[in-house]
């Protein structure tokens, strides 16, 4: 029920919590759509999550945004601009 004291309630926490993301410069990643998962960028790779995770840790791979929980959010236009970087780059 959307009037109800518990909808109040649930309302009032997700706008407290919108706005501690905001005032601190996060973002809330559901509220941006371009944002992908982890899990989202690696089946358009055709890697496991897990893989993907790995090449981030390497430092191969950049994630575009950090939350606080330390999971990752993906720009799809930057997966493939640093693959492309990292394609045009002499081996070393």
């Amino acid at each position: 029920m959307e009037g109800s004291y518990a909808h109040q309630r649930s309302v009032r926490a997700k706008l407290s919590a919108n706005h501690l993301f905001e005032s601190y410069g996060l973002v809330v990643a559901d509220e941006n759509p371009g944002y992908l998962t982890t899990g989202q960028v690696a089946k358009r790779l055709g890697i496991s999550p897990r893989t993907l995770a790995r090449y981030v840790r390497e430092g191969l791979l950049q994630p575009s945004l950090t939350l606080p929980t330390g999971h990752h959010r993906w720009l799809w236009d930057d997966v493939v601009r640093q693959m492309q970087r990292d394609r045009d780059q002499p081996p070393r």
